[in-house]
């Protein structure tokens, strides 16, 4: 596309997922947002909620850089994950946010979602478990606690144009999320056969770009 590099235009497919699934849960003006995950699809979401006006966006992650780009990218406050899931509600008014977003993908922070939703609240799980595994959850949270709970993946064509006009717009912007530029012939350092050869200073990058 026209007025938009190859390195911001690669991020058009991840972000598409992400205007696909915010449709889904609908975050409205005012609106309190808690988000699980520190990944890019996490920060991704916490432009999009900003741009919809959320009221209070808080974003839940593990990695110190990550939580550092959160609060560049518009979150009111980008806290440590291990914190005890009173500390997390903490950061909202009773009865706790209108809207959680998990963006990590791992049956603890899908239980987490349910634990820390308000009544009449809506939960995204865009981080998506393993094929066959199973989570239990407190079914009478769901019912009496009147929650809707929204699963979504992939996207449209007009989420793909849509992502593309944020990325022009600065809406998502790339020099944040695109932290490391390296050469195609590094690309080894970044996918080695065994994982733990990935050095705690990769651990610390959101998405790279390899330069032919």
């Amino acid at each position: 596309p026209e007025n938009l590099s190859y390195e911001s235009a690669a991020l058009a497919e991840p972000l598409a997922c992400c205007e696909y699934g915010m449709k889904q849960v609908d975050v409205r003006e005012g609106e309190n947002v808690m988000i699980l995950g520190d990944g890019p699809v996490g920060l991704m979401m916490v432009c999009l909620a900003r741009r919809r006006g959320a009221g209070k966006i808080v974003l839940a992650g593990k990695n110190n850089a990550r939580l550092r780009a959160a609060a560049m990218l518009g979150a009111h406050a980008a806290i440590h994950a291990d914190v005890s899931e009173g500390e997390l509600l903490r950061n909202f008014a009773y009865p706790g946010p209108d809207v959680v977003l998990e963006c990590v993908g791992r049956a603890e922070t899908w239980k987490q979602a349910l634990t820390i939703i308000r009544p009449g609240g809506r939960i995204l799980l865009f981080g998506g478990c393993p094929p066959g595994e199973d989570v239990a959850i407190d079914a009478g949270k769901i019912h009496y606690g009147n929650l809707t709970i929204y699963g979504t993946f992939h996207f449209t064509p007009l989420e793909v144009r849509e992502s593309i006009e944020d990325l022009r717009a600065g809406v998502v912007p790339p020099e944040i999320l695109i932290s490391d530029r390296v050469p195609l012939s590094d690309i080894g350092r970044y996918f080695p056969t065994d994982p733990g050869q990935i050095s705690a200073e990769k651990k610390e990058y959101l998405k790279v770009a390899f330069l032919p």
